[in-house]
Protein backbone atom coordinates (compact mmCIF):
# COMPACT_ATOMS: atom_id res chain seq x y z
CA UNK A 1 0.00 0.00 0.00
CA UNK A 2 1.38 3.79 -0.97
CA UNK A 3 0.55 6.78 0.30
CA UNK A 4 1.01 9.33 -2.87
CA UNK A 5 1.93 12.81 -1.85
CA UNK A 6 2.84 16.12 -3.97
CA UNK A 7 3.08 19.66 -3.18
CA UNK A 8 -0.19 21.71 -4.53
CA UNK A 9 2.03 24.75 -5.39
CA UNK A 10 3.43 22.71 -8.07
CA UNK A 11 1.01 20.76 -9.55
CA UNK A 12 -2.99 19.88 -9.34
CA UNK A 13 -3.80 16.62 -7.95
CA UNK A 14 -5.85 13.26 -9.70
CA UNK A 15 -8.75 13.21 -7.97
CA UNK A 16 -11.25 10.45 -8.06
CA UNK A 17 -13.99 12.55 -6.03
CA UNK A 18 -17.87 12.13 -6.29
CA UNK A 19 -20.05 14.47 -8.37
CA UNK A 20 -21.92 15.18 -4.88
CA UNK A 21 -18.68 17.89 -4.14
CA UNK A 22 -19.71 20.98 -5.39
CA UNK A 23 -22.91 21.88 -4.21
CA UNK A 24 -22.37 24.03 -0.96
CA UNK A 25 -19.50 26.10 -2.30
CA UNK A 26 -21.49 27.34 -5.71
CA UNK A 27 -24.74 28.31 -4.22
CA UNK A 28 -26.78 25.34 -5.68
CA UNK A 29 -28.52 23.30 -2.87
CA UNK A 30 -28.50 20.40 -5.25
CA UNK A 31 -25.46 19.24 -4.39
CA UNK A 32 -23.82 19.25 -0.87
CA UNK A 33 -19.79 19.04 -0.56
CA UNK A 34 -17.30 21.62 -0.56
CA UNK A 35 -14.52 20.25 -1.37
CA UNK A 36 -13.88 20.14 -5.25
CA UNK A 37 -9.86 20.25 -5.46
CA UNK A 38 -8.98 22.32 -8.28
CA UNK A 39 -5.93 24.63 -7.36
CA UNK A 40 -4.49 25.90 -4.32
CA UNK A 41 -3.17 29.43 -3.74
CA UNK A 42 0.57 29.85 -3.79
CA UNK A 43 1.94 32.15 -1.22
CA UNK A 44 0.92 35.30 -3.07
CA UNK A 45 -2.85 34.20 -3.25
CA UNK A 46 -3.04 33.72 -6.91
CA UNK A 47 -4.68 30.11 -7.92
CA UNK A 48 -1.44 28.31 -9.50
CA UNK A 49 -3.35 25.40 -11.38
CA UNK A 50 -2.90 26.84 -14.72
CA UNK A 51 0.38 26.61 -13.72
CA UNK A 52 0.58 23.12 -12.93
CA UNK A 53 -1.53 22.00 -16.02
CA UNK A 54 1.42 23.60 -18.11
CA UNK A 55 3.63 21.36 -16.66
CA UNK A 56 2.64 18.49 -13.89
CA UNK A 57 5.22 16.74 -12.75
CA UNK A 58 5.32 12.94 -11.63
CA UNK A 59 4.16 11.94 -8.54
CA UNK A 60 6.49 10.22 -5.87
CA UNK A 61 5.55 7.63 -4.03
CA UNK A 62 6.61 7.62 -0.29
CA UNK A 63 5.26 4.98 2.57
CA UNK A 64 2.19 5.41 4.78
CA UNK A 65 3.13 7.25 7.78
CA UNK A 66 6.46 8.31 6.51
CA UNK A 67 7.39 11.24 8.98
CA UNK A 68 7.65 14.54 7.06
CA UNK A 69 10.93 16.19 6.54
CA UNK A 70 12.21 19.49 7.81
CA UNK A 71 11.71 20.76 4.11
CA UNK A 72 7.91 19.54 4.20
CA UNK A 73 7.02 20.38 7.97
CA UNK A 74 7.68 23.96 6.65
CA UNK A 75 5.16 23.76 3.78
CA UNK A 76 1.28 25.44 4.42
CA UNK A 77 -0.78 22.85 5.30
CA UNK A 78 -2.98 23.37 2.04
CA UNK A 79 0.92 22.12 -0.07
CA UNK A 80 0.19 18.71 2.20
CA UNK A 81 -3.06 17.24 0.60
CA UNK A 82 -2.26 13.59 -0.67
CA UNK A 83 -3.87 11.25 -2.35
CA UNK A 84 -4.79 7.56 -1.17
CA UNK A 85 -5.60 4.73 -3.36
CA UNK A 86 -7.91 1.91 -1.00
CA UNK A 87 -6.89 -1.22 -0.72
CA UNK A 88 -9.08 -4.26 -0.27
CA UNK A 89 -10.47 -4.06 3.87
CA UNK A 90 -10.01 -0.75 4.12
CA UNK A 91 -12.72 1.01 5.95
CA UNK A 92 -13.32 4.96 6.37
CA UNK A 93 -12.73 5.03 10.25
CA UNK A 94 -10.10 3.12 9.53
CA UNK A 95 -8.19 5.28 7.11
CA UNK A 96 -9.03 8.32 9.46
CA UNK A 97 -7.58 6.82 12.11
CA UNK A 98 -4.88 6.13 10.20
CA UNK A 99 -4.34 9.97 8.63
CA UNK A 100 -4.62 11.40 12.09
CA UNK A 101 -8.21 13.22 10.48
CA UNK A 102 -11.92 12.78 11.03
CA UNK A 103 -14.09 10.82 9.35
CA UNK A 104 -16.11 13.56 8.16
CA UNK A 105 -13.26 14.82 6.55
CA UNK A 106 -12.84 11.88 4.31
CA UNK A 107 -16.09 11.71 3.33
CA UNK A 108 -16.39 15.13 3.02
CA UNK A 109 -13.39 15.71 0.83
CA UNK A 110 -14.30 12.71 -1.50
CA UNK A 111 -17.98 12.66 -1.25
CA UNK A 112 -18.27 10.17 0.20
CA UNK A 113 -22.21 8.62 1.49
CA UNK A 114 -22.65 7.70 5.39
CA UNK A 115 -21.05 4.41 5.73
CA UNK A 116 -18.16 3.18 7.05
CA UNK A 117 -17.39 0.86 3.48
CA UNK A 118 -14.91 1.45 1.00
CA UNK A 119 -14.38 -0.28 -2.59
CA UNK A 120 -11.09 -1.29 -3.07
CA UNK A 121 -9.34 1.05 -5.97
CA UNK A 122 -10.62 4.44 -4.97
CA UNK A 123 -8.58 7.26 -4.72
CA UNK A 124 -9.15 9.39 -2.06
CA UNK A 125 -8.21 13.07 -1.32
CA UNK A 126 -6.67 13.11 2.06
CA UNK A 127 -6.33 16.60 3.99
CA UNK A 128 -3.27 16.79 6.31
CA UNK A 129 -6.08 18.10 9.46
CA UNK A 130 -9.32 17.89 9.90
CA UNK A 131 -11.23 20.48 8.14
CA UNK A 132 -12.83 21.27 4.44
CA UNK A 133 -11.18 22.53 1.31
CA UNK A 134 -13.31 25.78 -0.24
CA UNK A 135 -13.32 26.19 -3.75
CA UNK A 136 -13.07 30.03 -4.23
CA UNK A 137 -15.73 32.08 -6.09
CA UNK A 138 -15.85 35.66 -6.74
CA UNK A 139 -16.89 37.80 -4.06
CA UNK A 140 -14.65 35.65 -1.50
CA UNK A 141 -12.08 37.47 0.83
CA UNK A 142 -10.22 35.74 3.67
CA UNK A 143 -12.13 37.67 6.25
CA UNK A 144 -15.85 36.80 5.20
CA UNK A 145 -14.48 33.61 4.61
CA UNK A 146 -13.24 33.07 8.13
CA UNK A 147 -16.51 34.54 9.71
CA UNK A 148 -18.62 32.05 8.05
CA UNK A 149 -16.66 29.08 8.75
CA UNK A 150 -16.20 30.32 12.13
CA UNK A 151 -11.95 29.76 12.43
CA UNK A 152 -9.95 32.56 12.66
CA UNK A 153 -8.37 34.73 9.74
CA UNK A 154 -4.90 33.82 10.43
CA UNK A 155 -5.31 29.85 10.66
CA UNK A 156 -7.19 30.50 7.14
CA UNK A 157 -3.40 32.06 6.43
CA UNK A 158 -1.31 30.27 8.04
CA UNK A 159 -2.56 26.86 6.42
CA UNK A 160 -2.74 27.48 2.72
CA UNK A 161 0.74 30.12 2.92
CA UNK A 162 -0.80 33.20 2.01
CA UNK A 163 0.82 36.62 1.96
CA UNK A 164 -0.55 40.21 2.33
CA UNK A 165 -2.76 41.38 0.65
CA UNK A 166 -4.09 38.32 0.82
CA UNK A 167 -6.20 38.42 -2.45
CA UNK A 168 -8.20 35.73 -3.41
CA UNK A 169 -8.53 34.01 -6.78
CA UNK A 170 -11.54 32.18 -8.71
CA UNK A 171 -9.90 28.67 -9.23
CA UNK A 172 -8.23 28.95 -6.25
CA UNK A 173 -9.02 26.39 -3.21
CA UNK A 174 -8.25 26.89 0.41
CA UNK A 175 -7.90 24.29 3.09
CA UNK A 176 -9.76 25.54 6.27
CA UNK A 177 -8.46 23.55 8.87
CA UNK A 178 -11.06 22.66 11.70
CA UNK A 179 -14.25 23.99 10.03
CA UNK A 180 -17.46 21.98 8.46
CA UNK A 181 -18.92 22.19 5.13
CA UNK A 182 -21.37 25.52 4.87
CA UNK A 183 -25.16 25.20 4.39
CA UNK A 184 -26.42 25.56 0.91
CA UNK A 185 -27.85 28.53 -0.65
CA UNK A 186 -30.35 29.22 -2.54
CA UNK A 187 -29.85 28.24 -6.50
CA UNK A 188 -29.37 30.70 -9.48
CA UNK A 189 -32.66 30.21 -11.34
CA UNK A 190 -31.89 28.95 -14.67
CA UNK A 191 -34.00 29.33 -17.81
CA UNK A 192 -36.42 25.82 -18.36
CA UNK A 193 -35.66 22.86 -20.26
CA UNK A 194 -37.65 22.00 -22.82
CA UNK A 195 -39.43 18.85 -23.09
CA UNK A 196 -37.59 16.93 -26.03
CA UNK A 197 -38.95 17.49 -29.04
CA UNK A 198 -37.80 18.41 -32.66
CA UNK A 199 -37.09 21.78 -34.58
CA UNK A 200 -35.65 24.98 -34.70
CA UNK A 201 -37.51 26.00 -32.27
CA UNK A 202 -37.25 23.26 -29.71
CA UNK A 203 -33.25 24.12 -30.46
CA UNK A 204 -33.20 27.24 -29.56
CA UNK A 205 -34.88 26.40 -26.35
CA UNK A 206 -32.58 24.15 -25.80
CA UNK A 207 -29.38 26.36 -26.36
CA UNK A 208 -31.42 28.64 -23.99
CA UNK A 209 -31.71 26.69 -20.91
CA UNK A 210 -27.87 24.78 -21.52
CA UNK A 211 -26.59 28.46 -21.87
CA UNK A 212 -27.46 29.35 -18.36
CA UNK A 213 -26.24 26.16 -16.60
CA UNK A 214 -22.80 26.68 -19.09
CA UNK A 215 -21.90 30.17 -18.05
CA UNK A 216 -22.35 29.35 -14.92
CA UNK A 217 -20.67 26.11 -14.91
CA UNK A 218 -17.78 28.29 -16.81
CA UNK A 219 -18.22 31.27 -13.98
CA UNK A 220 -16.97 28.33 -11.03
CA UNK A 221 -15.17 26.18 -12.97
CA UNK A 222 -13.70 27.83 -15.93
CA UNK A 223 -14.93 25.30 -18.97
CA UNK A 224 -15.82 27.30 -22.07
CA UNK A 225 -19.04 27.84 -22.38
CA UNK A 226 -19.27 27.14 -25.85
CA UNK A 227 -17.39 23.97 -25.34
CA UNK A 228 -20.44 23.11 -22.96
CA UNK A 229 -23.42 23.94 -24.78
CA UNK A 230 -21.97 21.93 -27.79
CA UNK A 231 -20.95 18.42 -25.61
CA UNK A 232 -24.73 18.47 -24.60
CA UNK A 233 -26.11 19.10 -27.59
CA UNK A 234 -23.99 16.11 -29.30
CA UNK A 235 -23.80 13.76 -26.44
CA UNK A 236 -27.94 14.10 -25.66
CA UNK A 237 -29.12 14.79 -29.15
CA UNK A 238 -30.81 18.15 -28.00
CA UNK A 239 -31.88 16.56 -24.71
CA UNK A 240 -33.93 13.49 -26.62
CA UNK A 241 -31.28 10.65 -25.48
CA UNK A 242 -32.62 7.88 -23.17
CA UNK A 243 -29.37 9.09 -20.49
CA UNK A 244 -30.60 12.43 -20.82
CA UNK A 245 -34.45 11.69 -19.85
CA UNK A 246 -33.90 8.87 -17.76
CA UNK A 247 -31.07 10.16 -15.95
CA UNK A 248 -30.59 13.46 -16.70
CA UNK A 249 -26.66 13.29 -18.03
CA UNK A 250 -26.05 15.38 -21.10
CA UNK A 251 -22.89 14.38 -20.95
CA UNK A 252 -21.87 10.18 -21.08
CA UNK A 253 -20.15 10.82 -18.37
CA UNK A 254 -20.12 7.23 -16.88
CA UNK A 255 -20.21 6.07 -13.21
CA UNK A 256 -16.93 4.08 -12.74
CA UNK A 257 -15.18 6.51 -10.45
CA UNK A 258 -18.36 7.47 -8.46
CA UNK A 259 -22.14 7.08 -9.07
CA UNK A 260 -24.07 10.81 -9.48
CA UNK A 261 -26.25 12.60 -7.29
CA UNK A 262 -28.93 10.21 -8.04
CA UNK A 263 -27.09 7.25 -8.53
CA UNK A 264 -26.15 5.34 -11.25
CA UNK A 265 -27.81 4.32 -14.75
CA UNK A 266 -27.11 1.24 -16.91
CA UNK A 267 -27.62 1.52 -20.52
CA UNK A 268 -25.92 -0.67 -23.73
CA UNK A 269 -23.54 2.48 -24.83
CA UNK A 270 -21.57 2.51 -28.50
CA UNK A 271 -18.19 2.97 -28.83
CA UNK A 272 -15.21 2.42 -31.24
CA UNK A 273 -12.54 -0.40 -30.07
CA UNK A 274 -9.70 -1.19 -32.24
CA UNK A 275 -11.99 0.65 -35.07
CA UNK A 276 -14.75 -1.55 -35.00
CA UNK A 277 -18.38 -0.36 -33.56
CA UNK A 278 -19.30 -2.57 -30.51
CA UNK A 279 -21.83 -1.64 -28.16
CA UNK A 280 -21.34 -3.28 -24.22
CA UNK A 281 -23.48 -2.44 -20.99
CA UNK A 282 -21.81 0.64 -19.40
CA UNK A 283 -22.85 2.17 -15.87
CA UNK A 284 -23.40 5.98 -16.55
CA UNK A 285 -23.85 8.55 -13.51
CA UNK A 286 -27.41 10.01 -12.85
CA UNK A 287 -28.14 13.46 -11.25
CA UNK A 288 -31.77 14.81 -10.18
CA UNK A 289 -31.48 17.40 -12.56
CA UNK A 290 -29.91 19.07 -15.86
CA UNK A 291 -27.83 21.82 -13.16
CA UNK A 292 -26.28 18.56 -11.09
CA UNK A 293 -25.28 17.09 -14.84
CA UNK A 294 -23.72 20.31 -16.09
CA UNK A 295 -22.09 21.01 -13.37
CA UNK A 296 -20.48 17.74 -12.71
CA UNK A 297 -19.28 17.63 -16.24
CA UNK A 298 -16.95 20.90 -15.20
CA UNK A 299 -16.02 19.34 -12.48
CA UNK A 300 -15.01 15.98 -14.43
CA UNK A 301 -12.43 17.74 -16.46
CA UNK A 302 -10.68 18.89 -13.24
CA UNK A 303 -11.11 15.68 -11.10
CA UNK A 304 -8.99 13.80 -14.41
CA UNK A 305 -5.28 15.02 -14.72
CA UNK A 306 -5.45 13.78 -18.67
CA UNK A 307 -7.69 16.73 -18.75
CA UNK A 308 -5.60 19.62 -17.00
CA UNK A 309 -3.98 20.57 -20.56
CA UNK A 310 -7.13 21.46 -22.26
CA UNK A 311 -7.26 24.73 -19.68
CA UNK A 312 -4.40 26.02 -21.34
CA UNK A 313 -7.21 27.32 -23.77
CA UNK A 314 -9.93 28.15 -21.91
CA UNK A 315 -10.00 31.50 -23.69
CA UNK A 316 -10.06 29.41 -27.42
CA UNK A 317 -12.74 27.06 -27.24
CA UNK A 318 -12.07 25.31 -30.80
CA UNK A 319 -8.89 24.20 -28.96
CA UNK A 320 -10.37 23.13 -25.68
CA UNK A 321 -12.48 20.98 -28.24
CA UNK A 322 -9.23 19.48 -29.80
CA UNK A 323 -7.66 19.15 -26.69
CA UNK A 324 -10.55 16.94 -24.67
CA UNK A 325 -10.83 15.19 -27.79
CA UNK A 326 -7.29 13.74 -27.88
CA UNK A 327 -7.19 13.08 -23.99
CA UNK A 328 -9.81 10.56 -24.73
CA UNK A 329 -13.28 12.46 -23.94
CA UNK A 330 -14.88 10.09 -26.97
CA UNK A 331 -13.62 6.94 -28.70
CA UNK A 332 -15.19 8.76 -32.01
CA UNK A 333 -12.07 9.79 -33.82
CA UNK A 334 -14.20 13.04 -35.16
CA UNK A 335 -15.34 14.24 -31.72
CA UNK A 336 -13.64 17.51 -31.64
CA UNK A 337 -14.71 18.31 -35.50
CA UNK A 338 -18.36 17.52 -34.52
CA UNK A 339 -18.06 19.89 -31.53
CA UNK A 340 -16.61 22.53 -33.54
CA UNK A 341 -19.15 22.33 -36.24
CA UNK A 342 -22.06 22.65 -33.96
CA UNK A 343 -20.10 25.29 -32.13
CA UNK A 344 -20.06 26.84 -35.57
CA UNK A 345 -22.91 26.64 -36.70
CA UNK A 346 -25.08 27.90 -33.55
CA UNK A 347 -22.57 31.14 -32.89
CA UNK A 348 -21.86 28.99 -29.48
CA UNK A 349 -18.86 31.72 -28.95
CA UNK A 350 -21.33 33.95 -28.21
CA UNK A 351 -22.44 32.73 -24.92
CA UNK A 352 -18.81 32.33 -23.22
CA UNK A 353 -18.09 34.29 -20.58
CA UNK A 354 -15.15 37.39 -21.36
Amino acid sequence: MKLWRWNLHAAVATLAVSPLMLGWASGLPLLHHPDGLLAVGGPSGQAVYAAAIAAPPALAPIQDATPLTPDQSALPLAARVTTYRTEPGDTLSALASRFGVSADTLRWANGLPEGDDLAAGQELTVLPVSGVLHPVVEGDTVANLAERYGVSAARIIAANGLEEPYALSANQVLLVPGAQPLPPTPATRVAEWPAPGTGDRHKRQFIEAAAAAAQESQRRLGVPASVTIAQAIHESYWGTSTLARNANNFFGIKARNGAGSAGTYWMDAWEVLDGADVVVPEPFRAYNDPGESFLDHGMFFLQNSRYHGAFRYTTDPRRFAQAIADAGYATDPDYAPKLIRIMDQYDLYQYDLR
